[in-house]
């Protein structure tokens, strides 16, 4: 599922994503271009909830 979501958003850069889903998030989460790349590169997600939330609702938005 991981790989699935991974290949859908290829055209959008890690910054883009970095700054769209700290403007989805609820508060400051201190997300960054960094954050989206470790989780792209080494399967990794944040055990911060909001960060989480943010993350999976950026996704949910960015469906095609």
């Amino acid at each position: 599922m991981f790989t699935q979501h991974k290949k859908a958003f290829e055209d959008i850069t890690q910054q883009i994503a970095a700054e769209e889903i700290c403007k989805l998030a609820k508060s400051k989460i201190g997300f960054g271009q960094s954050a989206v790349h470790k989780i792209l590169k080494r399967n990794e997600l944040s055990i911060n909830t909001l960060t989480r939330d943010a993350i999976k609702l950026w996704i949910e938005r960015n469906k095609i």
